[in-house]
């Protein structure tokens, strides 16, 4: 017995674990204890439980359902997919967005939404510390977009209930900014129709900057109606509104800018009789008789409607500048304008702009054509031309007494010309022959005199392969001799 005691005592590593087994052994021993679990002694201390879900949103005696659970089963309600959750880190915290998506029974394709966003000014309502707070946010703001027109907030969390109220005041201003559609209960019906309202939207531009293109090309009255036809459609971007027009853009609810010319009678006369009749009314009719100035707005208007139809800017501001309103300025155009820059509807049909340079006469042809290159209309050239009996001097000179007109009277051109009678120069003959010696000297050989009034240089070495050698002319003007 002796040996036996000493040989357990001998045994001190399992004594330092009999404390677990005595405890085991010691449940067992009492009649109907319950077995008592040891903690380890390096673990310390236990804390209180960790706040379930339920209770981290909704507080400790929250027994109803969470948003997220909630924004489920009305998507199921609504035979939607389930939403699909966000998450993103950001300096301030957590945010989620939520998208919805739906299949469509009959065609099976799923329609994906914009996720649900709030605006930068009211990140805040949503915006959490952590990732489950913010899922939950944004499920409520989800839910209000979806159900903005019901009670949801009834059977919210306090805390969501509160949240609720700052999106309505957030869906009223929406409503004032023209954007109460995004609070529509089927969002996935109002994507389509605003998918279909852009796509006719766009045909319909299209359609407009095709009859537009199509009407540069026909002139006479087929263009004129086929451009005051598209001119409701372009560019504009409000139109198929089915109000009046009214005279401000010209582009909004149909609005005819050329109402009245697209009945006006067609006269058909010959080409020698047209422009006697043209001259008569350039000269004979009297535009804007008591002139009368319309405001800066309403040349701007008249100004962009006319440019509008093809006229160019600078015609048209010159223009209004003569004119008292927006048909007087459109009839001056048509008068004034050069058949060149004539937009083609205002011309006849199978009509050619400008002068049909024929075999008859080369050289009145030729001298026409040298005129327009320095950028006057071959029509005016050609009346010039036969004006001045045809002197391709005098034309020239005429044309460009066009171009820089001086007053006849009293005007600061006369006054120049007088402060400069102190500089004894000669005639303008002796003027004349003293600057065709000094060219003579100058250039030698390459200066020949071609008549009493026209001189010709020829210069060489010209950078402009492969034409190395010019001849220029210098005519004296009529005013000088």
């Amino acid at each position: 017995m002796v040996k036996k005691g000493k040989a357990k005592a001998a045994e001190p590593p399992k004594a330092a674990t009999a404390p677990a087994a005595a405890g085991k052994d010691g449940g067992k021993g009492k009649k109907g204890g319950k077995p008592e679990a040891t903690i380890p002694a390096e673990l310390g201390p236990v804390g209180p439980p960790k706040p379930t879900v339920k209770q981290l949103i909704g507080g400790s005696s929250w027994t109803g359902k969470l948003p997220v659970n909630l924004l489920s089963e009305y998507c199921q309600k609504q035979k939607w997919d389930r939403p699909d959750y966000d998450t993103r880190k950001t300096p301030d915290g957590f945010s989620v967005f939520v998208t919805l998506s739906a299949k469509d029974p009959k065609t099976q394709l799923t329609t994906r939404l914009e996720p649900f966003k709030i605006p930068p000014t009211h990140k805040h309502l949503i915006m959490r510390d952590t990732a489950i707070e913010a899922k939950h946010a944004a499920a409520t703001y989800a839910l209000f977009r979806v159900c903005s027109m019901q009670n949801k907030h009834t059977v919210l969390p306090p805390d969501h209930k509160a949240l609720w109220k700052d999106f309505q005041a957030l869906k009223a201003q929406d409503v004032k900014d023209g954007k109460g559609w995004i609070y529509d209960a089927d969002p996935f019906k109002t994507f389509h129709e605003r998918q279909d309202a852009k796509a006719a939207a766009e045909k319909k531009r299209k359609e407009a900057e095709a009859l537009k293109a199509k009407a540069k090309e026909m002139p006479g009255a087929a263009g004129l109606v086929l451009l005051s036809n598209a001119g409701g459609g372009g560019g504009g971007g409000s139109s198929g509104g089915g109000g009046s027009g009214g005279s401000g853009g010209g582009d909004k609810g149909g609005f005819n800018i050329m109402k009245g010319w697209t009945n006006a009678p067609n006269v058909e006369m010959g080409r020698q009789t047209r422009s006697q009749l043209e001259g008569l009314l350039r000269s004979g009719v009297s535009w804007n008789p008591h002139a009368v100035q319309m405001g800066r707005a309403q040349k701007d208007s008249v100004v962009a409607e006319l440019c509008r139809i093809g006229f160019r800017r600078s015609h048209v501001a010159e223009a209004v500048e003569y004119c008292k309103d927006r048909e007087e300025t459109l009839e001056w155009l048509l008068i004034h304008v050069p058949e060149d820059d004539l937009p083609r509807w205002a011309l006849p049909e199978k009509y050619a702009a400008g002068v049909t340079i024929g075999t008859n006469d080369l050289r009145r042809d030729s001298a026409i054509q040298r005129l327009s290159q320095n950028g006057y209309s071959l029509e005016l050239c050609a009346r010039v031309y036969d004006q001045a009996g045809g002197d391709e001097g005098k034309t020239a000179e005429a044309l460009q007494n066009l171009l820089f007109s001086r007053p006849k009277d009293g005007g600061e051109g006369e006054k120049e010309e007088e402060s400069l009678d102190f500089l004894d120069m000669g005639s303008p003959e002796e003027q004349w022959r003293e600057e065709m010696e000094s060219l003579e000297a100058m250039y030698g050989n390459l200066f020949t005199r071609d008549g009493a009034d026209t001189v010709k240089i020829q210069l060489e070495s010209v950078k402009n392969p492969p034409h190395q050698h010019w001849n220029t002319w210098t005519r004296r003007s009529e005013k000088s001799r």
